[in-house]
């Protein structure tokens, strides 16, 4: 597997986690983490894909 291949199954995983999350109770704080995380993997992959 390919490191942005990888990189996406990680980004779906978490965005998944944070779905659940936010199902089972959409002001837990632990989404604003969850969140950061993702948003970070997601500019992981962009960066990847642009250079």
């Amino acid at each position: 597997m390919t490191a942005t291949v990888e990189l996406e199954v990680e980004i779906e995983a978490l965005r998944e986690e944070m779905y659940q999350l936010y199902k089972n109770d959409p002001t837990d704080p632990q989404l604003v983490s969850v969140s950061q995380s993702l948003d970070q993997l997601l500019n992981k992959l962009n960066y990847m894909l642009q250079t």
